[in-house]
């Protein structure tokens, strides 16, 4: 039995639920109501927002597709699919499961998305970003709890991550709020960036010294799950080995247009060119 609710009103509620639980992709989108916080990861968050996903994929459903307009026709499978795959990212994919950067760069872009852009007074965006320096031992905690057995690639890439969110932490933050007149604020700011650079100092000790060590996971997800996500991220439903074919021949175009270009310069050896391009 088919519900009454209007497509646009479902949506509505379905942007303002992504916008809450993600606050940092809400910001870059112009959405300023939740500026004040960071991403929960805990595991127990993670399984809410699965039972909140499949409640709006239910929804969806139960929407009588007969009383559509023919945009919202054409809008219905792609919310469907918005919907689907971010369930496949956290039940299959299980990136806040597998992957150390994944936490490094939602702090990262939280931070900077603050720090960057001048959509309000200095010392609004400071008491902002003060509030999520807070949150950042949450989700290290986080962090902790969820990665137990991520592929040594990924350990090894979140390290370069966390570092750069580090120093991010300790040289860039300061700089970019120095110019604010409120010295208890930036005494604030300067205790809380501080003891979020140690948790975060913490964590990339725990993954050289512990994590980096045992790591046996692979990274390989399976020619099932990467075409499904292909299909629900992208809206691709060509094969793998389809996709392989294509991706060889544009490399294969791509080399030849390089090596005409670099015929025409440096007496026509493309390796030449290519040493001179270097330097």
């Amino acid at each position: 039995m088919y519900s009454a609710e209007p497509l646009p009103h479902f949506v509505d509620e379905y942007l303002a639920y992504l916008y809450e639980v993600y606050p940092t992709n809400a910001t870059f989108d112009g959405v300023h109501r939740h500026d004040d916080l960071l991403e929960d990861l805990s595991r127990r968050a993670v399984d809410e927002h699965v039972r909140g996903l499949g409640g709006f994929a239910r929804r969806l459903a139960a929407i009588d597709p007969s009383r559509l307009t023919p945009l919202e026709r054409i809008e219905r499978p792609a919310i469907e699919a918005n919907i689907r795959a971010r369930l496949f990212e956290l039940e299959q994919i299980r990136s806040w499961e597998r992957s150390p950067q994944h936490y490094a760069d939602i702090m990262a872009t939280s931070l900077a998305g603050q720090a960057l852009f001048e959509y309000a007074p200095l010392a609004e965006r400071a008491r902002r970003v003060l509030s999520k320096l807070r949150q950042v031992p949450r989700l290290i905690q986080a962090a902790r709890e969820n990665i137990k057995d991520p592929p040594g690639i990924y350990v090894k890439v979140g390290l370069e991550s966390m570092r750069g969110t580090q120093r991010f932490l300790d040289d860039d933050l300061p700089r970019a709020f120095g110019g604010l007149g409120d010295l208890h604020l930036l005494g604030d700011l300067a205790d809380a960036a501080s003891e979020a650079s140690a948790a975060v100092g913490g964590y990339i000790q725990y993954l050289e010294d512990d994590l980096a060590p045992r790591s046996k996971g692979t990274f390989r997800i399976g020619r099932g799950k990467f075409e499904e996500k292909l299909r629900l991220d992208e809206g691709l439903t060509l094969s793998a080995e389809r996709l392989l074919e294509i991706a060889m021949r544009e490399l294969r175009q791509t080399q030849e247009e390089f090596r005409r270009a670099a015929s025409r310069v440096n007496g026509g050896d493309p390796m030449a060119a290519w040493a001179k391009a270097k330097q």
